[in-house]
């Protein structure tokens, strides 16, 4: 599709124009991947260490009312006389030994998520005995297991049920605390400091609402934009890409911000240093059901989520595998070169993704734009068996081999 030789001599014109900073690869493992059918499973032994500069693994949660960190899933995080059980997979020291493998990779501990919502967070933020329980809990997993640092994913502080207006303020407190605490931790000779990063919406409102990005930046080390399911059936029963690196030329209200160069827009304005940021690419698609099979582009209507992959298990979601199954099978990839993305159809079937020609572009964006760099949700989403004929890994692998070109 695209002159691969072109596109990398534009590259090293732009590069020696302008100084970049290192560029960060961050990718989240989905822990629950372990349990997939077939083919689909990916465990720790999935995950290949030299892609990625830093990954994530993919969550802890939060006891309710004792405002403590704590795995959801003791049998495959830890070990037997940790409550896991006799055949438990101790999966957390698994995870942090890939160090082993490439020594320069930071191995980081995630806790929240969609699952865990909003109020418990907000509970234990409300309070500075709250905080101070939460952050020994945080200590204790980082010291324990050997992690290089926490990954805070709160959704969202000032939304959703159980949260509270204060809680845009009391967020800075438990990230300043945190950070506090964590850098007083003596690490063993050659180890850097640990790090507090943390996974925050690419939606202006969300944002606005519940994040004090300004100060905030004094105590992230980097904020991973969740640059994706920018549209959703919840905006209304109609195919739209969910991941745009650009604007519609007919985009017009909220639906001219829903894509990457907006929100990089929108970061700019808040005179922010952006090489904290790090904007995300999914490794998923939006799949949907068309209303007619012949009124495939965009805005198309739809009737319902497209049922289930064979992987993924889950209605209106698939994997880049999966939606590869699909083309094989025969479906039409069309790729919207005003959003930079592919997007395909067969039959009734629909689907909006990122493949490694997308990525490719957003990986240039993120590094001429002076950014932090990528994030990756999730690993185990993108083609680690090779199905789609491109090699392993090859949305993540496009990403990484821009920036190695770009240094």
């Amino acid at each position: 599709m695209f002159n691969k030789q072109w596109i990398i001599s534009i590259i090293l014109i732009a590069y020696i124009q302008q100084s970049l900073c290192s560029l960060a690869l961050f990718c989240y493992w989905g822990s629950w991947a372990t349990y997939r059918a077939s083919l689909g499973a990916f465990g720790v032994d999935q995950i290949d260490p030299t892609l990625c500069t830093h990954y994530v693994y993919a969550f802890t949660g939060l006891t309710d009312g004792v405002n403590v960190m704590a795995s959801v899933d003791p049998y495959l995080d830890m070990n037997d006389c940790e409550g896991g059980g006799p055949t438990s997979r101790d999966s957390f020291r698994r995870f942090t030994r890939l160090r082993e493998v490439n020594p320069e990779a930071k191995f980081l501990l995630a806790v929240g998520g969609w699952n865990v919502g909003s109020v418990q967070f907000s509970n234990l933020s409300l309070t500075n005995e709250g905080r101070q329980h939460f952050i020994v809990s945080v200590i204790d997993y980082v010291i324990r297991f050997d992690f290089d640092g926490i990954d805070v994913d709160w959704e969202y502080p000032g939304h959703r049920e159980g949260s509270r207006p204060e809680d845009r303020d009391n967020y800075v407190l438990l990230i300043k605390e945190l950070k506090e605490a964590l850098s007083s931790v003596v690490r063993a000779p050659g180890r850097s400091e640990l790090l507090v990063t943390a996974a925050i919406p690419a939606a202006e409102m969300l944002l606005d609402i519940g994040y004090d990005l300004p100060e905030l930046v004094n105590y992230i080390d980097y904020f991973n934009v969740m640059t994706y399911d920018y549209h959703t059936i919840a905006d209304g029963m109609y195919t739209y890409h969910h991941s745009a690196l650009n604007p519609m030329p007919s985009d017009t209200g909220d639906d001219a911000k829903k894509n990457w160069a907006y929100t990089f827009q929108y970061l700019s304005s808040k005179n922010l240093p952006l090489s904290k940021f790090t904007l995300g690419i999914s490794t998923y698609g939006h799949t949907y059901t068309l209303a007619d099979p012949l009124n495939y582009g965009l805005k198309a209507e739809i009737t319902k989520l497209y049922p289930p992959g064979p992987y993924t298990q889950s209605a209106g979601f698939m994997s880049y595998p999966e939606i590869c199954r699909k083309i094989s099978e025969g479906a039409e990839v069309i790729f919207d070169w005003d959003a930079m993305a592919p997007y395909a159809h067969l039959n009734d079937f629909w689907g909006c993704y990122d493949d490694a020609d997308s990525a490719t572009e957003k990986a240039y964006f993120a590094g001429m734009n002076q950014l932090g760099g990528i994030m990756i949700w999730a690993m185990e989403a993108d083609d680690f068996r090779g199905e789609c004929g491109k090699g392993i890994f090859p949305i993540i692998n496009a990403v990484k081999n821009i920036f190695e070109i770009l240094g």
